[in-house]
Formats: C-alpha cells, sequence, structure tokens
C-alpha cells in the first residue's frame, strides 16, 4: 500500500511539472484560455463557469493595463501602443459576458470580445488558432484546432463556419 501511494504522489509531482511546464506564458495566452472554455461553454448551449472565465479574463486585461509589459503581453515594443488600446474593449467584451442573463446575451457579448481579441490575436503572432466565421450568424470567432466549434449556433449547427484567418 505505501508503495502505490508513493507512487501514486510521484506521479501527481510529474504531472504537476508537466503542466506548470505547459502554463501560460504570456496574458495573452492566459486570456486564450479562459476565452476558449467560454466559446466550447456556448458550443454546449450551457452558461457553466462562462461568468468566472469571463472575470478571469477581466482581471488578466486590467492587471497587464496597471503594469503594462510587452513581454507579459505578448506583443513586441513597437506593438505596446496598440495593445494597450485594445485592453478596454477586451476588458468591456469580459464585463458584458460576465453580466449576461442568458445564452443569447452572452453570445452578443462573446461577439464583443473576440472582435478585439482577434486584433490582439495578429498582434502577437499566434499561430495556434484560427479566426472562424459563421454565415448564418454572420460573427466571427477564435479556436484552435481543425474541427468547427460555432459558439453562435451551438448545438443547433455546431459545425457551421470556415477559416477566414490562419
Amino acid at each position: 500500500m505505501r508503495k502505490i501511494l508513493s507512487t501514486s504522489l510521484a506521479l501527481l509531482f510529474s504531472a504537476g511539472l508537466t503542466l506548470a511546464a505547459d502554463a501560460p506564458t504570456s496574458t495573452y495566452q492566459e486570456i486564450s484560455r479562459h476565452y476558449a472554455a467560454i466559446r466550447l461553454a456556448l458550443l454546449a448551449d450551457s452558461l457553466t463557469g462562462v461568468a468566472d472565465h469571463a472575470a478571469s479574463i477581466e482581471e488578466n486585461v486590467t492587471r497587464l493595463g496597471d503594469d503594462f509589459d510587452a513581454e507579459r503581453a505578448g506583443v513586441t515594443a513597437d506593438q505596446v501602443d496598440e495593445c494597450k488600446n485594445l485592453l478596454p474593449e477586451i476588458a468591456a467584451g469580459a464585463q458584458q459576458i460576465a453580466q449576461g442573463a442568458n445564452l443569447d446575451e452572452i453570445r452578443s457579448a462573446f461577439f464583443e470580445l473576440s472582435k478585439p481579441l482577434g486584433r490582439y490575436r495578429k498582434l502577437t503572432g499566434d499561430l495556434d488558432s484560427k479566426v472562424m466565421f459563421c454565415p448564418m450568424a454572420k460573427k466571427a470567432w477564435i479556436q484552435t484546432g481543425s474541427e468547427v466549434g460555432n459558439p453562435y449556433l451551438g448545438t443547433d449547427m455546431p459545425s457551421c463556419g470556415q477559416v477566414v484567418a490562419d
């Protein structure tokens, strides 16, 4: 029993080190992680955790704005002003999501967040994500992976959309 426990603890410890190594290295990456969680919830027609993820986005943006650092932001020195100008829009979109009362309101706010976040994505040179567009909803979003996951139409039409920017 003692050997199993020590082996289990060793595995947990090594998994923790792996998770720490994979932790986001910039504010953009941290925001993107929360944004992706919101998108997945909307894809499933769920509001579970959405307000918390939106609040985390707003906190990260506020912290970055209070003590701006280009490296932490994930941008170059010549992109600082452009990035700083996006922060209030990103915070406002996140706040709208956190205050949304239903799926329709939150999906609309998600689109408002997606617009400045798409510009932030471009500044960082993020090669892992794509900008997607739904012709039915006439709205764009950002996602990773090759399988379309439409947050605007959710379970009704989860695969409606196409890549518009790599």
